[in-house]
């Protein structure tokens, strides 16, 4: 079976309530299509959802290497397996992980779709689902608890609530949910590489009987030995994210002990292939991992479910993006269930358009 055809397609979805993080407001997302067709009449489909902030990708930047890289690899060669292609694309693309995202995505939808079972199945289901939390952007404390109870009404069980801009404010938002809450939820605390080492300290000393699931990125993003002295002295654990996007990332988190939890983002480290070696290795040195995402639409959603389904030591992930999209006519190729997250039956990542 031979690659006939691989088309790209932009769309920006709005959102249904812009939101702020620490370093930017998110009015709207930038998510490009690709589809890939086969001679055989066998349609894939892979996301990039590009974010300059976090890893220099843009619309501009992806689309340029589909044109150039992507379309010159694939056209016309054979399709036996996924890695073929990525084992020469991830090199070249090593500096954008969206496009190699991209282009990785399409190409195990298009090996599951020939195995005729869904991604997940493909590549080794554990997990039938398996529990999302659902975010909050940075807003006045009394609008924070609204949306907690909104979305603890909606059948959310774990909630992440951004801040790292007013340590005082964060510091009272997260007390008063947990006040209301107790343990029927978890909550993730994300600063977004928002504090300062002495902030950061001040944010773990006012919470720290609270049994946060994890504080996330609370220093910026290559103050590793910051991350380090903070978890040395704490007992909730510590996420990275942004300091996490190569395997030599990896090295340096663990050589510095710097956090208990691997936020893994396929937009962020280049699909599910480098994910799974990530992944790996995170499982060797004996850390835990979680699955989040960019703003991203519900087909790279799914790619990334069916991902984290076949992970053993996944048990939580933070796969929320496509529930602030409008007219997201891909969010069906996931399930939402009383807090969970599973995937459909149908083969591949599980959308065609």
């Amino acid at each position: 079976m031979r690659i006939k055809n691989i088309e790209l397609r932009h769309h920006r979805f709005e959102l249904k309530e812009p939101y702020e993080i620490a370093y930017q407001y998110i009015t709207h997302a930038d998510n490009l299509f690709m589809q890939i067709t086969t001679d055989r009449g066998l349609h894939a489909y892979g996301v990039a959802a590009p974010e300059p902030e976090i890893t220099g990708d843009s619309v501009e930047t992806v689309t340029a290497d589909f044109e150039k890289i992507i379309q010159p690899q694939l056209i016309g060669h054979e399709f036996n397996n996924p890695l073929e292609f990525l084992t020469v694309l991830d090199q070249v693309l090593i500096q954008r992980p969206a496009s190699l995202a991209l282009i990785d995505m399409a190409l195990y939808d298009l090996a599951s779709k020939l195995s005729h079972q869904p991604l997940v199945k493909f590549l080794g289901e554990y997990h039938k689902s398996v529990e999302t939390s659902m975010t909050i952007g940075i807003l006045p404390t009394e609008e924070v608890l609204k949306k907690a109870a909104e979305h603890v009404q909606q059948g959310f069980t774990a909630l992440k609530i951004k801040g790292g801009k007013n340590v005082l404010q964060d510091i009272e938002t997260v007390t008063k949910i947990k006040e209301i809450y107790q343990n029927r939820i978890k909550i993730i605390f994300d600063a977004n590489q928002g504090y300062s080492r002495e902030d950061a300290a001040k944010f773990f000393a006012g919470t720290q009987t609270l049994e946060l699931y994890a504080v996330e990125q609370p220093l910026v993003k290559d103050d590793y030995l910051g991350l380090g002295m903070l978890q040395h002295t704490q007992h909730t654990p510590i996420m990275v994210d942004e300091s996490l996007q190569t395997e030599a990332n990896l090295q340096t988190v663990v050589d510095t002990q710097c956090a208990k939890i691997i936020n893994l983002k396929l937009m962020k480290v280049g699909g599910i292939a480098v994910a799974k070696r990530l992944n790996d290795a995170i499982k060797a040195h004996k850390l835990a991992s979680l699955v989040g995402c960019m703003d991203e639409c519900g087909l790279a959603i799914a790619a990334a479910l069916h991902f984290a389904l076949a992970e053993p030591n996944i048990p939580m992930v933070d796969l929320d993006s496509h529930f602030g999209f409008l007219h997201d006519i891909t969010s069906d190729a996931v399930i939402f269930n009383q807090g969970h997250l599973s995937v459909t039956d149908r083969p591949g990542i599980g959308f065609d358009f």
